[in-house]
């Protein structure tokens, strides 16, 4: 199916429980997680200003003289830059406080390692100052420690909200009868739920080992259970993370992240039915605590079989009203906790 075929297919969302969400601030960290997600509007911030166009390239990330820059040197598409650096850069705030450290382990070292992450969001044409670190670290220096940093495009959905439709489908978790599980990130969540790939994407904050079951009938196209490294280090972002994709008949799959080591039942290839039991949640990858991600993508048409298509929005069913959920709020299968 062509991405418009598909959508064509779907259900409109008129009846469902679909709040706003197009916010850089759906996303909810849970106490002593540390992931500090920092804009040009953000409170303690050094310094904000205009960028000259492609001055050095799109996006630049220094430290000069213990000052921070974050640079988008881009006309149009806004970046987010995602940076982790060591302990002993003791970053500071401009009225000098600190910044709650998150932590780190890796696949061959279980030693918990305390690091500082920060997400920088940053409109076309400007710099951030974020924060300060101390004046004898440079970058290259804070690399031999274990810094590290990527800029992420903010690309634009190919098929922009709200005119979308929405495909309905069921709850990727499952437990004792009315176990409610909090939402941590939603759609276009300022954390990791931005650009065309993950926007529509939702995080369930779950103990380790809570049944993932199949939202949707398929064949399982990918099932990655070896690792263990977890925590907030960038290292995490882009692999390493566990996961089960399974392949839709209407051209979209289902991707299940972030599951506990070797918990995976199913293998590729394999035909899975609605609600089946795929694997159980972990805290693997770029997890600074325990959650699911979800997200639903288009199939990939081109010759890379590895690359992910542009996300799908969704609707869970309920016997109450679809729902999309948003961060801050508690669900269970049927839709959002009433308090």
């Amino acid at each position: 199916y062509s991405f418009c075929t598909l959508l064509a297919r779907m259900p409109p969302k008129d009846g469902y429980d679909i709040p706003e969400w197009r916010s850089e601030v759906n996303f909810e960290m849970p106490e002593g997680s540390n992931v500090h997600v920092i804009t040009k509007d953000t409170a303690g911030v050094v310094g904000v200003g205009k960028a000259k166009p492609k001055e050095g390239g799109d996006v630049a990330f220094t430290i000069k003289n213990g000052v921070v820059t974050a640079k988008n040197c881009n006309e149009r598409v806004e970046y987010s830059v995602v940076v982790t650096l060591p302990e002993v850069a003791r970053c500071k705030n401009a009225e000098g406080g600190d910044w709650g450290m998150t932590w780190y382990t890796t696949d061959s070292d279980n030693e918990m390692v305390d690091i500082f992450t920060f997400v920088i969001h940053l409109p076309p044409l400007t710099y951030i100052k974020p924060f300060t670190v101390s004046e004898k670290h440079t970058m290259t220096s804070l690399r031999r420690k274990g810094a590290g940093w990527a800029a992420i495009p903010n690309t634009p959905h190919p098929c922009p909200l709200p005119d979308t439709p929405f495909l309905l489908i069921g709850f990727p978790i499952t437990g004792p009868p009315d176990q409610a599980w909090r939402c941590g990130q939603g759609f276009s969540g300022g954390l990791t739920h931005y650009g065309d790939v993950n926007c529509h994407s939702v995080d369930f904050e779950c103990e380790e080992g809570t049944s993932v079951t199949a939202v949707l009938p398929g064949i399982v196209t990918a099932a990655e259970d070896s690792h263990e490294g977890s925590g907030g280090h960038i290292m995490h972002l882009f692999s390493g993370y566990n996961q089960v994709i399974v392949a839709h008949e209407d051209g979209t799959e289902a991707c299940y992240l972030h599951l506990l080591k070797d918990s995976i039942l199913v293998s590729v290839g394999q035909h899975v039915k609605k609600g089946q039991h795929l694997a159980s949640t972990g805290s693997v990858g770029f997890a600074p605590w325990p959650h699911i991600h979800f997200q639903l993508n288009k199939s990939s048409t081109t010759a890379n079989k590895d690359e992910v298509g542009a996300s799908v929005p969704f609707v869970f069913e309920s016997t109450n009203k679809p729902f999309v959920p948003v961060a801050g709020y508690d669900y269970t299968t049927n839709g959002r906790v009433m308090s």
